[in-house]
């Protein structure tokens, strides 16, 4: 079989997944003091934002992630799927057109497409059953189906490692491939025979080295 890893945010949507699932969860709901919360964080106009980019840069923790997630504690996991279901309407307005091209022409060509994903399963899932595709996806914390606000699995960085334990053996060369906009995918990107990068605007400095064709956006 040969797989094709396809990353969700950034690449088949321009948007943060995650982000855009809380987000649309607490306005359906009724929680504006957590929704203002969230959209507050993520105003780019803040130090904050900034100030959580360099951290993230500097030790690897994603301060804002942590603190949109914690926003659904207490939630519970219907309530969740419920706003899931119709958040995946929604993101159809935020396909990039150029790399579904691509991700069509790949599963014309025999390749099997499976969605790999830092972002959580909540929204990943209905997403790849949209799709009829698979997927492996971070995973929120619960207890009693109510959510603890925090993840249980997270696949950053570690993508790699979670897609050979799903196909139970290692990526080969001749029959892998890859598309990402994820500097956290370069082992995937350096195991995939076809590699294929969405670059949002110039080349970044961490993919000029990259052996791969480049799908600009």
């Amino acid at each position: 079989m040969r797989v094709l890893a396809v990353d969700v945010c950034g690449t088949l949507f321009n948007t943060n997944t995650s982000l855009g699932l809380v987000l649309h969860h607490h306005r359906r709901s009724g929680h504006r003091f957590r929704k203002l919360f969230v959209q507050t964080l993520s105003s780019r106009k803040l130090p904050f934002t900034y100030a959580c980019t360099i951290l993230r840069r500097c030790i690897g923790f994603d301060l804002h992630r942590y603190l949109t997630l914690l926003s659904l504690r207490g939630v519970m996991r219907g309530d969740l799927s419920t706003s899931a279901e119709s958040y995946v309407d929604v993101l159809a307005s935020k396909e990039i057109p150029l790399v579904h091209t691509h991700l069509r022409r790949m599963i014309a060509d025999g390749w099997t497409p499976i969605l790999v994903s830092n972002s959580v399963s909540a929204i990943i899932g209905p997403i790849a059953k949209k799709l009829s595709m698979n997927f492996i996806a971070s995973e929120l914390c619960w207890t009693d189906d109510r959510c603890m606000g925090c993840l249980d699995k997270d696949l950053t960085g570690a993508k790699r490692k979670y897609l050979e334990d799903r196909l139970g053996r290692p990526l080969d060369v001749n029959c892998f491939s890859t598309i990402t906009d994820n500097e956290s995918d370069i082992d995937l990107i350096e195991a995939a025979g076809i590699a294929m990068i969405v670059s949002h605007g110039p080349k970044r400095k961490w993919m000029r080295d990259l052996d791969a064709e480049f799908l600009y956006i």
